[in-house]
């Protein structure tokens, strides 16, 4: 087999090299969430979502305006649970406890998620930027510096 790729490693490679696929984020499942997420020097913020819940409906424009604006800043990904693959992931992840839509931020050096947005009151994009660069990622890398001068 030398001289040949493995298609996972093709598609993995082309979904890294995209960045942002679907305007929504890198669609995420079980086998490329370790090496694009967990095994990533940079930040990812990734929803968790179902096509057919209300909310996320709504949520949809707003988290696709966001990564727009910000997918040369961090990375993006997206989670459907109405997945098999995508649901195992978020029951891995502890995401059902918390409710969906939802979305995490995963640390760069540890892999770990932590939620940083979920509810069932919609924000405005502007409010989400405030939300996840204002406080969130300020209030996660105290005595870090570099983080906020690379998201921002």
């Amino acid at each position: 087999m030398s001289g040949r790729f493995s298609p996972l490693l093709v598609i993995l490679v082309s979904l890294a090299a995209c960045g942002v696929c679907t305007g929504t984020g890198v669609p995420l499942s079980r086998a490329t969430f370790q090496p694009l997420v967990s095994g990533s020097p940079h930040l990812w913020l990734v929803e968790y979502m179902s096509p057919r819940c209300g909310t996320c409906k709504e949520m949809e424009p707003v988290w696709s305006e966001f990564v727009a604006k910000h997918g040369g800043r961090v990375k993006f990904g997206q989670v459907n649970i109405d997945d098999q693959d995508g649901m195992a992931l978020a029951q891995d992840h502890g995401v059902l406890e918390e409710g969906i839509p939802s979305i995490w931020a995963f640390d760069r050096a540890s892999g770990a998620g932590t939620k940083v947005w979920g509810a069932f009151e919609v924000p405005t994009a502007g409010e989400l930027e405030e939300i996840i660069f204002t406080n969130f990622l300020k209030d996660a890398v105290k005595g870090v510096t570099g983080l906020l001068a690379k998201t921002k």
